[in-house]
Order: C-alpha cells, then structure tokens, then sequence
C-alpha cells in the first residue's frame, strides 16, 4: 500500500469516527486499512557476509542476503527495515538508507562486529560509512561492536554514520572498539545527530572519535552537530 492509499485510511478511520453512531463497521475497516499500509512497508531480511546470496536468496533466514545494500535495495521508501547480521560485516562502500527507521542487529545475539575499509578505492575522498537520504530517520543498533581503524590517507571522510539531516540512533548493548591510530569517527556531516547509548559502554578511547572534527574533551553543549548524548563531553 501506498503513502497515498495510507493517508486515504487515515482519512476514512476520522471520518468515520466523527460520525460513530451505527459506523463501528467503517471504522473497523479502516483501522484494518491502516495496519495493513504500516506492515506493507515493513521489511526483514537476514544477511550473512559469509555464505548469503543476493541474486538468487530470498532474504531470510533459510536463504539470506549477502550484503547490507541488497537489504536497502529490497526496502520500501520512507518505510522500515530491519536487518538480521548473521555474522561480522565488513562496510566497503556508502550505504545510503532510503527508509525511515531502521533496525540492524546480531542475529544470534554473539555481537557480531562491524569494521569499515580504509577507503572505496584510489581516487575517491569519501569513505565506506551509513547515510541516510530521508530527512528525518532514526536507527536501532543492537548487540553490535563497532571498530574504529584508520582510514587512507587519500579520504577526507571519516565517519561510520553521515548526518547529512536529522538523524536519532539508540545503540543497544553495543561496543566500541579502537585500533591503534585510528581517525574514523561515529558520526559526521552537516546534519544533527542525537545518540542514546543503552546498556553500551563509553570507553575512554572514543574521545575526540564520537563526532568528525570534534576535539576530544569538547563539552557537548560547545557541538551544534549534537541536539543529545548521554556523555558530558566528546
């Protein structure tokens, strides 16, 4: 179902409700209308790195994706996707994510590990990270460790999550990790980001890493690019 078929529902359901008295059937109707746009726009898929298949699999847990984009490419605009990690991914490209909300967790709940490449290849000076092309969207991460590394001296981009908009991100029960010399921050861009770590450790070693371009030590009431963190300083 559309956004315009949604937004008919919705019309209907008040309308009906306006005039109650012998109309509980009209409202039934369109109650169900409007359960039935919101799961059309759902979407689940599993994703192993390993030994998943996107030509061919279905997606889930019998036959998963190999890639996070085939994910993205298989969900619905302005809609919700949540992704099944069967296993760690390595990021090597931009992953732009055309939904509203999405969902990325450990399938089996081992915390499996995220890691991004040092670049997408010679020339380019952005970097393999999330986006978003939705204004506003928010992301759940949940039972994921995610690594900071260094990036090729050739990027300039340096962020695992570009906030080119307005972007809400709850980690749960995830980790960070930070490899020796690493420069890849959580967040970047001209966006607003606002984060909420549940059950997910701040190791000391994420300063001066949460956001590209912040110093270490900055009070977060001095990052513009941050409406909230649960962190006195970055």
């Amino acid at each position: 179902m559309t956004d315009t078929t949604l937004s008919e529902a919705t019309t209907a359901l008040w309308a009906a409700a306006n005039g109650y008295n012998g109309k509980i059937g009209e409202i039934d109707a369109a109650v169900v209308a409007i359960i039935g746009a919101l799961s059309s726009t759902k979407r689940r898929f599993w994703v192993d790195p390993a030994n998943g298949n996107d030509a061919s699999a279905t997606g889930d847990l019998a036959a998963p994706l190999q890639t996070i984009q085939e994910a993205v490419d298989r969900s619905v605009d302005g809609g919700l996707l949540q992704i099944e990690l069967m296993g760690p991914v390595h990021i090597t490209e931009q992953i732009a994510f055309k939904v509203g909300h999405v969902i990325m967790r450990s399938q089996d709940g081992n915390r499996h590990r995220v890691t991004f490449a040092t670049q997408i290849d010679d020339n380019s000076i952005f970097g393999p990270r999330f986006t978003f092309i939705p204004s506003l969207s928010s992301m759940q991460f949940r039972d994921l460790e995610f690594v900071s590394s260094p990036r090729s001296p050739h990027v300039q981009q340096k962020n695992m999550i570009g906030t080119q908009l307005n972007v809400a991100v709850t980690f749960n029960d995830c980790r960070f990790t930070v490899e020796v010399g690493a420069d890849l921050a959580l967040f970047g861009g001209d966006g607003v980001a606002t984060f909420v770590l549940d059950d997910t450790p701040a190791p000391a070693e994420m300063a001066g890493l949460w956001f590209e371009g912040v110093a270490a030590n900055t009070p977060i009431a001095d990052v513009p690019q941050v409406l909230y963190a649960p962190l006195a300083t970055l």
